[in-house]
């Protein structure tokens, strides 16, 4: 009989446990960082780290593409260094 107690307290807890963590999926985010000082957080939330350094990498490779383009089209006004360093670093977010 107390055998059976524990074991229904013990699937109750369990139970609440997988709601608690349900409600409360890690999610992460994106946070880029430019060579010029300035810190930019990307608005989507990802389900996986690995989505996320995906994001990253996308966001630094359109960043390069964009400052090419901008370049070709008017490079007295929008001078283009390739080797300017963008980085980015993966937080945590519970939800």
């Amino acid at each position: 009989m107390i055998l059976d107690e524990n074991r229904a307290l013990d699937e109750e807890a369990n139970r609440r446990n997988v709601r608690r963590n349900t409600l409360m999926a890690t999610k992460y985010k994106v946070i880029m960082h430019y060579s010029d000082g300035t810190d930019e957080e990307l608005e989507e939330l990802y389900d996986t780290e690995t989505e996320a350094r995906e994001a990253g990498l996308y966001a630094i490779s359109c960043y390069h593409l964009g400052g090419e383009i901008l370049h070709e089209s008017n490079p007295g006004d929008y001078p283009y260094d390739e080797d300017e360093e963008v980085e980015f670093d993966i937080e945590e977010v519970r939800e």
